[in-house]
């Protein structure tokens, strides 16, 4: 079988990364800028999650190439999540980039 919907409805995806450690686990850092790559994703949101693992959108994927600003994530693993919905040609991530942030040390909570 194929196609691109389900008796008619669009197709609903997700993509969940496994969590991001900069420096080592210890070290919260706060990510601000970010780039996707995904071919076939246009309209899909980009969403972060930081120390509190509630997902935050930061925007919406326009070209094979979309960069994010003003992300302000912060944590001591941050996690990806690319959600959508299809009605033509299946989606490809292709992968992404944190362009900027800040490591603010070892920092724990008890």
């Amino acid at each position: 079988f194929s196609g691109t919907t389900d008796n008619s409805t669009p197709i609903s995806w997700e993509y969940v990364s496994g969590d991001f450690e900069f420096d080592s686990g210890a070290s919260k850092k706060t990510i601000s800028e970010m780039c996707v790559y995904c071919v076939n994703g246009a309209g899909a949101s980009v969403l972060l999650s930081g120390d509190n693992k509630t997902f935050k959108t930061i925007g919406q994927i326009k070209d094979s190439v979309s960069f994010f600003t003003g992300a302000n994530v912060t944590g001591n693993a941050i996690q990806v999540k690319i959600e959508g919905v299809s009605t033509q040609t299946a989606p490809q991530i292709e992968g992404f980039e944190f362009l900027r942030g800040i490591s603010m040390g070892n920092q724990r909570t008890s």
